[in-house]
């Protein structure tokens, strides 16, 4: 988007203009605290608004808040692309799932009914040991 193209060129441009304008103020024989008001002062004027840095601080507190969920994402644009997802099939049993996962919904794709898909998932996990497709398989028998 507009947004992060504009990002990844505006805020390292600000924020090397603020270190420049730092050195060359302490060059000037400024005191280290006026020469970094200074640039703050630069930092502040060239802040259009908080969308710069609206959209890392986002993506940051995504990524934290997935972390103490026991989730690990890795970077920004998995988190981003998961904006996008409709459906997810999770193949963790343990890690998701009590030890019994149970079949909760059938979402057939295009001229597949409901219960074609469910007999041939059936049929196709039948000789498999994993708990998901046993518990395909055992849904299938009770419905």
């Amino acid at each position: 988007s507009f947004t992060k193209k504009f990002e990844r060129i505006f805020v390292p441009l600000i924020i090397l203009l603020a270190v420049i304008t730092s050195l060359a103020f302490l060059v000037l024989d400024e005191a280290p605290s006026d020469s970094f008001y200074r640039a703050m002062a630069v930092l502040v004027a060239a802040s259009p608004c908080a969308l710069a840095i609206a959209t890392p601080s986002a993506i940051l507190s995504g990524v934290a808040r997935a972390a103490r969920g026991g989730v690990l994402i890795k970077g920004g644009a998995p988190l981003e692309a998961l904006g996008r997802v409709d459906a997810i099939a999770f193949d963790k049993t343990g890690t998701l799932t009590e030890g019994d996962p149970r079949l909760v919904d059938i979402a057939p794709y295009g001229d597949a009914t409901e219960a074609e898909l469910l007999t041939v998932s059936a049929a196709v996990e039948a000789l498999s040991d994993h708990p998901l497709a046993q518990a395909v398989v055992r849904d299938a028998r009770t419905r």
